[in-house]
């Protein structure tokens, strides 16, 4: 994960509150009480070359492919997260459609694919096998409210202004995301990482008012499930095309 995040900052710091050399500097614990201290689903995608073949040696399929996989894209979906870290400036386009007890509210963040990947058949690939982790995560998410009818997923994110911002939009918003209106900085750090993360901004000196789009989307259950067989289905061509190269 810390190999992603590291080269993610270098390719495009004005997204994030740390600089390339603050998260270098930290060590293993650090990323271990990350991970323990984020709530929600943390995606870190691994390539694993056709030659890395492996033994039943006793090691786990996970050990394995961490210590075989090279890292080729990450995703944080935060959440499931109260309202208050939700928040919507007054005279905000953005608006909260549904009663809180009708919806479960999700922020993502850091989605990177590698450079390497980028514009080649084996990103779609990526992400459809990340799409399909998340799908499935948010379908235990809404299953296991125990409601009837369940709640929606309703997923928020933002883009940065910069020279990536066009490009990101048309990608966000072809893949289904709408832009709703613009959040200030703070707001987007309290969505990602609580009143801490917006402490820390402070510190570092980030400009909190400053302006990012704001883009969501909206799941329901049968949709996501939906999209569970499609991709699964997806997912099973491309191997079949996989094994007949062999």
């Amino acid at each position: 994960m810390s190999s992603v995040r590291l080269q993610a900052l270098r390719d495009n710091p004005e997204s994030f509150t740390e600089t390339h050399d603050e998260a270098a500097a930290r060590n293993t614990s650090h990323w271990q009480d990350f991970l323990q201290q984020t709530p929600g689903l943390l995606q870190v995608a691994l390539g694993i070359s056709e030659s890395a073949r492996r033994v039943d040696d006793g090691e786990t399929a996970d050990d394995w492919a961490l210590k075989h996989g090279v890292p080729l894209g990450m995703s944080i979906h935060a959440g499931p997260l109260p309202p208050h870290r939700f928040l919507c400036p007054p005279g905000s386009s953005i608006t909260l459609n549904r009663p809180d007890a009708e919806e479960l509210r999700f922020f993502a963040n850091m989605l990177y694919i590698v450079p390497s990947v980028r514009g080649k058949a084996a990103r779609g690939q990526l992400l459809e096998a990340m799409t399909l982790d998340r799908d499935l995560w948010l379908l235990d998410q809404l299953r296991g409210v125990g409601a009837d009818p369940p709640p929606v997923a309703r997923c928020r994110g933002t883009v940065v202004s910069g020279p990536n911002e066009s490009e990101l939009l048309n990608f966000y918003t072809t893949a289904g995301w709408n832009i709703v209106g613009k959040l200030t900085w703070a707001q987007s750090r309290l969505a990602e990482g609580g009143e801490e993360a917006v402490e820390i901004a402070k510190a570092r000196g980030h400009d909190m008012g400053k302006l990012s789009i704001a883009i969501e989307r909206v799941w329901t259950v049968p949709h996501l499930e939906w999209r569970v067989v499609k991709n699964r289905q997806l997912m099973g061509q491309w191997n079949e095309r996989q094994r007949a190269k062999l």
